[in-house]
């Protein structure tokens, strides 16, 4: 299976060589350069993306377009420009199409500043939009023909991977707490931090692109494996104060002990004989009672897969 950067290559590469290969075998596309532009700025990994940036290029070159020509008939140079810019720029912002303005100010700028595009007037405004249509046109062939992304399933692995990080990492915590044998805790995880992370942005990606998903409560499961992440950090960096097999054969981190008396005296007694703070094994076991019921939450919000199965 590709990855994800090799991926993104092909699809630009092979979104710029239709778009140029038409720019080529047409008469009425003079400078492939145009094209090329819009493929770049258009590709994304992510459907959404694409979508904005398409509309954004679209949008702006059209509305930069249609206010250059109409300005360009009056006036010329950069008294055309700032006329334009003082219509454009309002315009687009009271339409809601913010993502145009760059378009939209370089199709104005090359219109009234240089000389061999403002004798072409209109026709320099029906060649670019024609240029940005075939990048554009470019761009949705490539992304939706060619190696769609199944967002869905990889969010899936992402949180296998996380579910295998994190219980290794209470397992070690365990293993840590109850054996005395030679180990090493692993006090800087930075990996789990980095695909909570990027679990994250790929949930707002999925729900950007498919609003009726949120049935799958992505957006809840990646708070959930981000406070998950949270205590678990903090479960490891109080074990880590402990001494390696200090809790062998005791009871005192199941979520069900209730007798908060009875893990007071055995605290204080672990304190006494390994000179540590009282209430650390209070602190161990309320981490530890927040790990095990942010687990049972990720379940219930987990039901429509097989996550935890």
């Amino acid at each position: 299976m590709l990855s994800q950067d090799l991926r993104s290559i092909l699809k630009l590469c092979l979104a710029a060589l239709l778009a140029g290969t038409f720019s080529l075998a047409t008469t009425d596309i003079n400078y492939v350069w145009y094209p090329l532009l819009a493929v770049v700025i258009c590709m994304d990994d992510t459907d959404a993306q694409v979508l904005n940036n398409i509309k954004g290029r679209v949008l702006g070159t059209v509305l930069g377009g249609v206010v250059s020509g109409f300005v360009h008939t009056v006036s010329h140079g950069w008294w055309g420009l700032t006329i334009s810019m003082i219509v454009l720029i309002p315009l687009l912002r009271l339409l809601n199409w913010q993502a145009g303005l760059s378009s939209g100010v370089v199709v104005s700028a090359m219109l009234f500043l240089v000389e061999d595009y403002s004798s072409l007037g209109w026709g320099y405004v029906f060649a670019r939009t024609l240029d940005t249509l075939v990048g554009v046109l470019a761009v949705v062939i490539v992304s939706i023909l060619f190696w769609r992304i199944d967002r869905p399933r990889n969010l899936l692995d992402q949180e296998k991977n996380l579910k295998d990080l994190l219980c290794n990492r209470l397992e070690q915590t365990k293993q840590w707490l109850t054996n005395s044998n030679n180990m090493e805790l692993d006090l800087m995880p930075l990996k789990c931090s980095q695909l909570c992370r990027k679990f994250t942005a790929m949930a707002g990606e999925e729900l950007r692109a498919h609003p009726k998903s949120h049935r799958r409560h992505w957006r809840q499961r990646a708070l959930l494996w981000d406070q998950l992440n949270h205590h678990s950090m903090q479960l490891i960096q109080l074990a880590a104060q402990m001494p390696a097999g200090c809790l062998g054969g005791q009871n005192w981190l199941s979520s069900n002990a209730v007798n908060r008396e009875q893990l007071r005296q055995l605290g204080y007694e672990l304190a006494t004989k390994h000179m540590l703070a009282p209430f650390l094994i209070l602190a161990l076991q309320d981490e530890y009672r927040r790990v095990t019921y942010t687990i049972h939450s990720l379940k219930l919000a987990c039901q429509a897969d097989s996550t935890w199965h």
